[in-house]
């Protein structure tokens, strides 16, 4: 699928760790356990009027929306494809 090569680590886009556990009450939220590691959609993927969220995508590659404030953003990468 066009522009979810960043849920596999391909392309562009940032790394994160949990920094604590969050558990969604939503189907659009991701449910991540402490030191889980993330991926994070690039910039122009981010819904700007969810503000304090962001489109993340854990290990297995599923997507949803994580509380900034429960993330360490570790850096940006840009894969080779």
């Amino acid at each position: 699928e066009a522009g979810q090569a960043w849920t596999q680590g391909q392309g562009e886009h940032f790394v994160a760790r949990a920094e604590y556990a969050f558990e969604a009450t939503r189907t659009d939220e991701l449910t991540f356990a402490a030191n889980d590691s993330l991926k994070i959609a690039p910039t122009e993927l981010q819904n700007s009027g969810q503000s304090g969220w962001l489109l993340a995508a854990n290990e297995e590659g599923r997507r949803g929306l994580v509380p900034a404030n429960r993330i360490k953003i570790l850096g940006k990468k840009v894969a080779d494809y």
